[in-house]
């Protein structure tokens, strides 16, 4: 696009190929789920920081091919099947673990770019705003006739100063990684989306309805020796994406990580028609709003939703000039803070140190409440010796305090 009109500028180089990164999702699984991988419970899970700095620093300087962040990381290395030291990670592992966290940068740093550009305080935005009124101010000026006939152009131009620059997200189809990035840059944006029922809206509206093949992309494990063409965890890789960005920012999402995990599961296996067929019309020939249950109807239960709440969320305040700026989470793109989703890719390893994560999520749970309640009963005592010293002065009992 950008080489047909000099007004576009490309923002990102392009993301991998949903067949790269099948093959790298395989092998990532396969070496992470060998025993050997597993870490001691309460250990921090790997991040595969400096093979990651590698690929970040080496590889990130050459070409902007679909195809290149794939090397180098998902390579069929003969140390598949080498001894290693109980609790420490074998070096394939390391290898081929770094191979997926660095899809999840390269769909993260497409996002950022995108959002940064949505945002309005980036600095491309701004400059392409300052262009924007220097033509405006010159077709006025040739013309004659100031402030009229430039009304559409003037209204453009205001938006510009709280969305910015415009972004066109490119793909082949458009049912895939224009889906991930797209979302991405909602979930960075957005603190609608962030909620449940606005990331339910999302998944419905960017990934149903838009005809991501969930029959096709989520029908083998990364095990099947049967693949298809299409067969990618494209689905799996945005949520991991929301993951890493969650953790970062666990106050900002009214969702926990349970329903990350859940709708992970109900990706690939579901008694839901939700996930179900290839697109709108698939579901609806298949009949599925009839002769199954949608996922969000369960999900929206009030006993079930109270076990996808997060209790750190608090909702988000715009700006005093009303920007997005103290509503954004921009993730970090350091290396060191992308981490390995242990709990879905492990899940079948961790055993009872699992069920010792969800025992600290549910304690955390509990100390929140407790917190709540503390802070409301504080502020109910205060409202009563308010109450008490304002009768105390109507009455004559006391003198009233003046302020310093």
């Amino acid at each position: 696009m950008d080489q047909f009109n000099p007004q576009w500028k490309r923002l990102s180089r392009p993301i991998t190929e949903p067949s790269d990164i099948r093959s790298i999702f395989r092998e990532f699984i396969q070496a992470y789920t060998r025993p050997v991988s597993l870490q001691q419970p309460g250990s921090k899970p790997p991040s595969a920081m400096s093979s990651l700095l590698q690929f970040t620093g080496g590889g990130g300087g050459g070409g902007s091919g679909g195809g290149e962040p794939t090397s180098g990381h998902a390579d069929a290395s003969p140390e598949l099947g080498a001894e290693t030291v109980e609790g420490s990670v074998a070096k394939v592992s390391l290898k081929r673990t770094t191979g997926w966290l660095s899809l999840l940068l390269e769909a993260l740093t497409a996002a950022v770019a995108a959002a940064a550009a949505l945002d309005g305080q980036d600095a491309a935005a701004q400059q392409q705003l300052q262009q924007e009124k220097l033509l405006c101010q010159t077709a006025e000026a040739a013309t004659g006739t100031a402030g009229n006939g430039n009304a559409e152009l003037q209204e453009r131009l205001a938006g510009m100063q709280t969305q910015g620059a415009c972004v066109l997200v490119l793909g082949q189809q458009g049912r895939d990684r224009t889906l991930l990035v797209s979302s991405l840059v909602q979930i960075i944006l957005a603190p609608g989306v962030r909620t449940i029922r606005g990331f339910e809206a999302l998944i419905y509206r960017d990934w149903l309805l838009a005809g991501h093949a969930f029959g096709e992309t989520c029908r083998h494990s990364a095990f099947s020796m049967s693949l298809s063409q299409r067969d990618s965890p494209i689905f799996l890789l945005f949520l991991d994406c929301v993951w890493q960005i969650w953790c970062q920012y666990p106050s900002c999402f009214e969702f926990n990580e349970d329903f990350l995990i859940f709708l992970a599961k109900h990706a690939y296996v579901s008694e839901f028609g939700t996930f179900l067929g290839n697109s709108e019309q698939d579901r609806e020939n298949l009949e599925l709003a009839s002769k199954t249950i949608s996922l969000w109807s369960y999900v929206n239960r009030p006993e079930v939703l109270a076990n996808f709440l997060n209790p750190l969320y608090s909702a988000p305040s715009a700006g005093t000039d009303g920007s997005s700026a103290s509503t954004a989470c921009w993730p970090c793109l350091a290396p060191q803070a992308l981490t390995v989703w242990a709990e879905v890719y492990q899940k079948q390893l961790l055993g009872t140190s699992q069920n010792s994560l969800a025992a600290h999520r549910q304690l955390l749970s509990h100390l929140h409440r407790d917190f709540t309640d503390t802070k409301l009963t504080v502020r109910l005592l205060r409202q009563l010796v308010s109450n008490l010293q304002e009768e105390a002065v109507s009455a004559g009992l006391t003198m009233a305090r003046t302020g310093a």
